[in-house]
């Protein structure tokens, strides 16, 4: 149980709050048995003090000659004595009790070595002009006895009580907040896997929860009809932008290749299809972000030779890394380099992370791909000791359209690309990574299921 999980925190607050009143019913029960008891014996000692008067006046006074039981009365131990306080009659105590003078009608608690007595004295005068004291002794010790007893017992049945609460309270509380778990599953499955069409399962009481997740599984609908709409946007208007964008191109070549232009016109018709060349990459990054996007996993899997993929990539940006005087350098250190993937989007994978590392690379530095095992799976990695990206911006270059402005001015792209490998390492069940310093270099990491046709 995590110390600050809401189930502790009720926990806590319900043992304490049943705690102290637990504490204060007990402690009552406690105290009012003990009064009880002393009650009890009280009147019992009236009443064994009234019935000797009763006694002594039927028979005029006459205490002489009497069997024990006219001095015994319901445990009430009574004796007789004259008005200057000599003993007459009755019972005492088998233990003789400290030696004290006579109060009229009060009780008095006396200890004598291990055992307690309530002592009663009342002064009587007889219709015949004779006066007596009585005094009623009953022994305390049961009730004494009793609430040490009660003591011990609540010493022994209160911590047990205590940690049955908590414990009863605690699976009561936990089943009660389980909903709660179902919830944060499922948001963490949703998150996982990205698809907006999973669903919290509705609990089967209607009660706040079900509430809960019923406004979560609206939010969710109207997310991802939201990126549907989103998606469907960016696939009708690239569609739409690539009819205009090759008659744009068309037409650029036409007028540089047929017509008689001045330089200043070539220049400016060279500038408007360099324009438009970038639309159409970016159309084209567009539509293939759509694709995948549609795809959702379902694309046909084949055999890839990584390493043989990672020799093309090197060899298809030779041209371009030359520009820079970059060296591309491949190292596999797998034995069998082959998994089952879509050939296409893995290459594609190659294509934009080794294209990325030569335009962002450094003048006469180098590029490095490396095929490895790791923990079982295919771990591709992409170095090269170029700008880097700071250490603020790492975790964004994998969003859509995201540029890190300050250090990537001279690019040309459209903050696509990343985003795009994102999405098919991911497709495949992979993750990617990146680790950067700037000036120094980065590292983008690809870990791939090692998966046999």
């Amino acid at each position: 149980m995590r110390i600050h999980s809401i189930k502790f925190k009720i926990t806590c607050w319900y043992t304490l709050i049943l705690l102290a009143v637990f504490a204060v019913v007990l402690t009552a029960a406690f105290f009012y048995s003990e009064y009880y008891g002393e009650n009890v014996i009280k009147e019992e000692l009236r009443e064994g003090s009234l019935d000797l008067q009763e006694k002594l006046e039927q028979f005029h006074g006459d205490y002489a000659e009497k069997s024990l039981t006219f001095y015994y009365d319901d445990g009430v131990m009574l004796s007789l004595y004259d008005e200057e306080g000599k003993f007459l009659a009755g019972i005492l105590p088998d233990d003789s009790l400290p030696a004290l003078g006579f109060s009229q009608k009060e009780f008095q608690k006396l200890q004598n070595e291990s055992k307690n007595w309530f002592l009663r004295d009342e002064k009587i005068s007889l219709s015949n002009g004779k006066s007596f004291w009585i005094r009623g002794v009953h022994s305390y010790s049961a009730v004494v006895v009793m609430t040490q007893k009660m003591v011990r017992i609540l010493c022994i049945l209160f911590p047990a009580l205590v940690l049955f609460t908590a414990f009863v309270g605690y699976r009561m509380i936990l089943n009660s907040l389980s909903p709660v778990q179902t919830i944060t599953n499922a948001a963490k499955d949703i998150t996982a896997s990205s698809d907006l069409s999973l669903r919290i399962p509705l609990p089967k009481a209607k009660d706040e929860f079900y509430d809960l997740s019923l406004t979560f599984n609206e939010m969710f609908q109207r997310l991802e009809q939201s990126f549907l709409n989103e998606r469907q946007f960016s696939s009708d208007a690239a569609h739409e932008l690539r009819t205009p964008l090759s008659v744009l191109l068309s037409h650029c070549e036409y007028c540089l290749d047929e017509l008689e232009l001045s330089a200043e016109a070539a220049a400016e018709i060279r500038l408007i299809r360099q324009k438009a060349q970038r639309l159409s990459l970016l159309v084209s990054q567009l539509l293939s972000i759509s694709r995948e996007e549609q795809r959702r996993g379902d694309f046909e899997l084949e055999e890839v030779d990584l390493a043989l993929l990672a020799e093309s990539t090197a060899d298809e940006l030779a041209e371009k890394a030359g520009e820079k005087k970059i060296r591309i350098l491949v190292e596999n250190r797998l034995e069998q380099p082959v998994i089952s993937a879509n050939f296409s989007m893995i290459a594609r994978v190659f294509l934009n992370l080794t294209d990325n590392a030569i335009t962002y690379g450094r003048e006469g530095g180098y590029v490095r791909i490396t095929l490895s095992a790791q923990d079982g799976q295919i771990c591709l990695k992409f170095e090269d000791d170029g700008i880097g990206i700071p250490q603020e911006s790492l975790d964004k270059i994998w969003n859509r359209f995201y540029r890190v402005d300050e250090s990537r001015t001279q690019g040309e792209g459209f903050g696509l690309g990343l985003f795009l490998v994102k999405q098919i390492v991911e497709h495949h069940h992979g993750t990617a990574a990146v680790e950067s310093i700037p000036g120094q270099g980065s590292t983008f990491t690809i870990l791939l299921p090692n998966t046999a046709v």
